[in-house]
């Protein structure tokens, strides 16, 4: 998963570097008159939980 200055999150297949996997905005809001992005997301954090 990379984070990216337009406020987009990528996540890509290590085993198929070419293209992004998924390109998601979780920040964007789309209203009647445009769709308004957000600033830059400088962190991320991939947490793993088991469930037993």
């Amino acid at each position: 998963m990379c984070s990216h200055c337009d406020g987009s999150l990528s996540f890509w297949n290590l085993r198929s570097i070419d293209k992004p996997v998924n390109i998601n905005y979780p920040h964007l809001r789309i209203s009647k008159d445009e769709a308004h992005q957000f600033g830059e997301i400088s962190k991320v954090v991939w947490s793993y939980v088991k469930n037993s």
